[in-house]
Formats: structure tokens, sequence, C-alpha cells
């Protein structure tokens, strides 16, 4: 077994008014120097309890800190000398070291300790437990996530060796994000994946994304060496609802996105990168 620290990650939108909400967890092991990250890309919550949310940032943000926490495990897997500063000891004091939030809107709980055999599987059950179980009117089902898409689009790509490996995040211009990107080598041109799970409880959540998807496709619109952003869309929905307004946000995406490229996660082919 081991010794895990474990934080409750919390947004604080007003740090007058003495509230949070819990919105991810940080399980951190400093023996190993592995750490692991679970959070809620469904931001729906928060904007129907703070009218100037800035959702689309926020699911950045805690991608940013996702990227992070990946690289330092990348890092440090297989070595005698970890990429964790040895000095730290808990969940609470990673996020302090590699946050950049100077507002302290993201904030962590005072970490707790748990034995455990996979940090991974102990984040995934104290996430689910500690804040999907807490949230009204949530299934206690687990939802896909963008990166189980990208789990099944990996597999798919596995004929070519190395490809998958060739995607990195990047950010263009002054703020667009993108986790999974690959320069072509036939012609230096930028190629983009966005996996999009809409495995969400409402329609509204579906929209959201969306909005943030296509805004990223006009914003790389002026980028010369940027070719296409392929929004690769999962299989599974969770109602009729929500089933319809996902059509709908692939019609959208088709017409408003000059450089975006529309494909179902079953239809995914590799072939896609080179056209």
């Amino acid at each position: 077994m081991r010794n895990l620290s474990y934080s409750v990650l919390q947004y604080r939108h007003d740090r007058a008014l003495q509230e949070a909400v819990n919105v991810g967890v940080l399980a951190f092991s400093f023996d190993d120097g592995e750490a692991a990250f679970e959070y809620d890309r469904n931001y729906g919550q928060l904007s129907d309890l703070y009218s100037n949310f800035d959702g689309p940032g926020f699911r950045s943000a805690l991608r940013r800190l996702g990227h992070v926490v990946a690289q330092l495990n990348l890092n440090s897997k297989g070595r005698l000398i970890h990429a964790f500063d040895p000095k730290l000891r808990t969940a609470e004091q990673l996020l302090t070291s590699i946050w950049p939030d100077k507002g302290a809107s993201i904030v962590a709980s005072p970490s707790r300790f748990v034995a455990s055999e996979n940090i991974q599987e102990e984040a995934k059950r104290l996430f689910d437990r500690l804040v999907q179980a807490a949230r009204p009117g949530r299934s206690h089902r687990g939802n896909r996530k963008d990166e189980d898409v990208w789990a099944s689009i990996v597999k798919r790509m596995s004929s070519l060796e190395g490809l998958a490996a060739r995607f990195q995040p990047l950010t263009f211009g002054a703020e667009i994000d993108l986790d999974f990107v690959m320069k072509r080598e036939r012609d230096s041109q930028y190629v983009a994946i966005e996996p999009t799970a809409f495995d969400y409880v409402n329609a509204s959540s579906v929209k959201e994304r969306t909005f943030e998807i296509v805004g990223k496709a006009s914003g790389l619109k002026d980028i010369p060496d940027f070719d296409k952003l392929i929004v690769v869309v999962g299989d599974v929905r969770r109602n009729n609802d929500v089933n319809k307004t996902v059509g709908w946000a692939e019609r959208y995406m088709r017409e408003n996105g000059s450089k975006l490229r529309v494909t179902s996660e079953q239809q995914f082919d590799q072939s896609l990168l080179n056209l």
C-alpha cells in the first residue's frame, strides 16, 4: 500500500463571500513522486451560481493545471530523482507550488491522508465521492470525459507507430490553448484534435462547450501555419434532450468554423490528419 495525501480543490468566485464549490481532487504521493488530478469538466453549476462566471477560462485554467501534473509525472517516471520538489509533503503544498492563480480563485482544502495501491484510481474514487456525489441532482454514474475519447482515438492511430506521442499541448496566439497538437512533417502545418465527450446532464452544457470550440476555431483562422482543428465527438449520450443538442452542435461547428472538421469517435480515421 502507498501513503497518499489528497486535497479537495474548491472554486471561490469572491473571496469576500467566504463560499466555495468543490471542483476537483488533487492526490500526491511524495515517496513515489507521483500525483493525480481529477476535476469536473462541466461548469454548468458554477454558471448557474454566478452570472459573470467565465466558464471557458475556468476550464482552460484547470486543463493547464492538469498538464503541469502530467508533465511532472512524466519527468519523474522511472527516475531516482523525482521532478517534484523533495520539500513537498502534501497535496495542498503541491498545489501552492505549481498553481499560477494569484487571485486565489482555486484553493485546496487542508490535506488528508489515505492508503491505496493506485493513486490514479484513488483520485477518481475520491472525486466521485467528494465532488460528483455532492452535486444536487447529479447521477453517481461516472461521466465519460474528453480524455476517454482521446484514449479511444489513440488506439485508432496505433498502426502508425509513434503518431500519438507527437501530439502535445500548445498555445496559439495569446490564449488559444489546445491539448493535442501535431506539426505535420510533409508541410510543417499544425493539426489539432479536440476530443469532446459531450456526456453531460443537460443540453445547456453541450451548447457552452460548442461555443468554446467555435471560439477557438475563430481565433485560429488567421494563423497561417495552422491547418485544422479536428473535433471528435464521443459516442455516449445521457438522454434524448442532450442527444438532440449534440446533433445541433455538430451542425453548428461545421457551419461556423472554417478550420474545423467534425467527426464521430467511431468514424475517426487517422487519414483525417492529412486532409
